[in-house]
C-alpha cells in the first residue's frame, strides 16, 4: 500500500518534468514541422511518415493526461488556423487570375475544400473531428462567397459594392 502511495506522485512527478523540460522545449518546432509537412509536402504529393505522425499527435495528447487541451491549443489550432489561411489564400487567388468559366471555379473550389479537409483529417486525432466539421462548414461558406465575388464581379463586372450585397443576402 505504501507502494501505491508512490506510484501516482512518482508518475506526476515524472509527467510534470517531461513537460517543462522536453515538451515545452520542443512543442513550438514540432508544430511548425507538422504545419511545414502539410504545407510544402503533403499538398504537393509528397508521402507522410505516419508512424512519425502518430507518435507526434500522441505526444500531445499524452501531456494533457486524457484531457486534449495542450493537443488542442498548441497542434490543432495552428493547424486549423494555417488550413483556415491556406485555403482562404488559395480561393482569393483563383478569384484575383479571373481565368476560368464560373463552372469551372465553382468545381475546383469544392474539389480544393474536399482535399484540403482530406488533408487536415490526416494529420490530427480522432477528436479533432468537431473542430474539422466546423472548419469544413467554414470553408463552404467561403466557396459561396468566392464564387459570389467570382461570379458577379469578376464574370459579370459588378461593382464590388453590389458584390457585397449579394454577400449579405445569401448568408
Amino acid at each position: 500500500t505504501q507502494n501505491a502511495r508512490c506510484v501516482l506522485p512518482l508518475e506526476q512527478f515524472a509527467h510534470y518534468h517531461f513537460k517543462i523540460h522536453i515538451y515545452d522545449e520542443v512543442k513550438s518546432a514540432v508544430t511548425s514541422a507538422v504545419i511545414y509537412s502539410i504545407n510544402e509536402g503533403r499538398r504537393s504529393g509528397e508521402i507522410i511518415d505516419r508512424d512519425v505522425l502518430s507518435v507526434i499527435v500522441e505526444m500531445y495528447e499524452t501531456v494533457g493526461i486524457g484531457m486534449f487541451d495542450f493537443y488542442a491549443a498548441d497542434l490543432e489550432t495552428p493547424v486549423v488556423e494555417s488550413s483556415r489561411q491556406y485555403f482562404s489564400e488559395l480561393l482569393q487567388g483563383w478569384v484575383d487570375d479571373g481565368i476560368v468559366s464560373a463552372s469551372t471555379f465553382l468545381t475546383n473550389a469544392e474539389r480544393a475544400r474536399k482535399e484540403e479537409l482530406a488533408v487536415i483529417t490526416g494529420h490530427l486525432s480522432e477528436a479533432s473531428k468537431p473542430r474539422l466539421v466546423q472548419l469544413d462548414d467554414e470553408n463552404r461558406v467561403l466557396v459561396r462567397r468566392s464564387f459570389v465575388t467570382y461570379y458577379f464581379g469578376v464574370c459579370k463586372g459588378l461593382p464590388e459594392d453590389a458584390v457585397k450585397v449579394i454577400h449579405a443576402f445569401i448568408e
